[in-house]
């Protein structure tokens, strides 16, 4: 079985040749051998196989169970073995889509754990493995509701507000793909928004945009003394867009004008149409903050002095929201 799994993997790597092993039942019988693992070299090899065949047909992994069969048994491999592992899954997740649900819901703990690792390569690709399940499902407030009952929110939240981004356990890509899955998972379910506001984030988007670099001088540092943290653009927008999430729609101020005018043509039915009916998750987290004027007080203080002055622009430089 060794020798035939390690064929395999070599025939993997022939230009065309990787349809062949799909369509002949390669990807079901190496996740067999990984999901009841009795020979840890075969184990192995059939994970490196999986990764090669990953790259052109993560949809075939993905329907036989190559999700989960990937992450099961981490801790029996060693530390290359674990990140390749990870890779693997994070490569499968690109082809998600609705009928993977079930597949993506059992391996959601332990992606939600990984984030915990003290591998910086197996955090960088469990984290954007979650942010193509958050990308996929946005919409799935189900879903979105196993993310949070999994401890992603919290544990995304902790690697925002512990370390800076580029240090040696938090990459760049990884500490604002955190910041982006948050504001996806926020944006789709209410209850992520309001855990997230209780949890204190707004001290953790004020320090991000205090010592961003393009607000203040150049010798800006955060509070350890580094480089700060939001250095381009891109980055500042991804803050920005976490801080969007967690208020509730703005109404559209000139349907509402309309609405006070009984007589006006476009009043009534015309202007609700124009104003547009609330969704679930503003209408909910209008009435958590309604519910909790001392909060509503906290993000006034923490964000709305720092957001203006993006507003406003800082030498030269402007970004319109």
């Amino acid at each position: 079985m060794l020798l035939a799994a390690r064929a395999l993997t070599f025939l993997a790597d022939v230009p065309g040749l990787t349809s062949s092993i799909v369509r002949h039942g390669a990807v079901p019988a190496f996740c067999a051998r990984l999901l009841t693992i009795e020979y840890i070299d075969l184990a192995e090899q059939s994970l490196q196989a999986l990764e090669k065949l990953s790259h052109e047909h993560p949809g075939s992994l993905l329907q036989n169970g190559g999700l989960l069969a990937v992450l099961s048994y981490l801790d029996f491999f060693p530390s290359s073995v674990q990140r390749t592992a990870v890779a693997t899954a994070a490569l499968m997740c690109t082809a998600l889509g609705p009928s993977h649900l079930s597949s993506v819901k059992d391996a959601l703990p332990i992606l939600c754990n990984l984030l915990q690792y003290q591998d910086d390569k197996v955090v960088d690709n469990a984290s954007v493995a979650l942010q193509h399940i958050a990308d996929a499902y946005a919409h799935d407030a189900a879903l979105l509701q196993q993310l949070q009952e999994a401890g992603l929110i919290n544990q995304a939240l902790q690697l925002i507000s512990s370390a800076d981004a580029g240090s040696p356990q938090t990459s760049v890509s990884t500490y604002f793909g955190m910041v982006r899955l948050l504001s996806t998972c926020a944006s789709g379910h209410s209850a992520v928004a309001e855990q997230l506001l209780r949890a204190g984030v707004v001290d953790t988007l004020r320090q991000l945009l205090a010592s961003c670099a393009m607000l203040g001088s150049s010798g800006s540092v955060t509070q350890s003394g580094g480089l700060p943290v939001v250095r381009t653009p891109d980055q500042l927008l991804e803050v920005l867009t976490l801080a969007h999430e967690l208020l509730p729609a703005v109404p559209d101020a000139s349907a509402m004008l309309l609405a006070d005018l009984p007589t006006h043509p476009a009043a009534g039915s015309a202007a609700a149409v124009a104003a547009g009916a609330p969704s679930r998750t503003s209408t909910a987290l209008t009435q958590f903050l309604q519910a909790d004027p001392d909060l509503v007080m906290t993000l006034c203080q923490g964000l709305l002095p720092l957001t203006l002055q993006v507003s406003m622009g800082s030498g030269g430089w402007f970004l319109w929201v």
